[in-house]
């Protein structure tokens, strides 16, 4: 935002920022305060829709992310696992429950527990099976316990496509 308000001659100073509001109205309010002296920049940062609901929410988001204090707000990281398919079986090795595609989740030192299993049960895994460990984390906007990496995978194209929307309607 500061290198577009300063390319069209606007004001740099620190209150320069990307607007944004939590409402269609909010935001483009937001929009029509950006100093800076040509229309077609409020209509780029405009056409953006950089608010819930609107086609960029996900860099709405990612301004809360943001701006949140990060000490209370946000849990940076929870426990949580997938596992691979497994099968547990009885005594005689016989199938009582085929467990695949679940999503586990607990927070500090909680333990969520995978299942209670009759006596002389056991548990087998497919060949190769592997758990990994996933990092998740909470965050203002509504989105809790999403997976960090596609989360941050997500506001990083968004980012990417704000740019490039905004690249577009620089007049030559």
């Amino acid at each position: 935002m500061w290198e577009l308000v300063g390319y069209d001659g606007g004001t740099q100073d620190r209150n320069v920022k990307f607007p944004t509001g939590d409402s269609r109205i909010k935001f483009e309010a937001s929009c029509k305060r950006t100093k800076t002296p040509s229309q077609w920049v409020k209509d780029a940062i405009c056409a953006t829709e950089t608010f819930p609901g609107g086609r960029n929410a996900n860099v709405y988001e990612l301004h809360l992310l943001d701006n949140a204090d990060k000490h209370t707000v946000i849990t940076p990281t929870l426990r949580a696992s997938s596992h691979p398919p497994f099968s547990v079986l009885n005594a005689k090795g016989e199938l009582v429950v085929r467990m695949e595609n679940n999503l586990f989740v607990g927070g500090g030192a909680e333990l969520v527990p995978l299942a209670v299993l009759p006596v002389g049960c056991t548990i087998q895994f497919d060949k190769d099976a592997e758990c990994p460990l996933s990092i998740f984390f909470s965050q203002p906007g509504g989105k809790v316990a999403s997976p960090a990496i596609a989360t941050l995978k997500l506001y990083s194209r968004a980012v990417i496509e704000t740019v490039e929307m905004i690249e577009a309607a620089v007049p030559c």
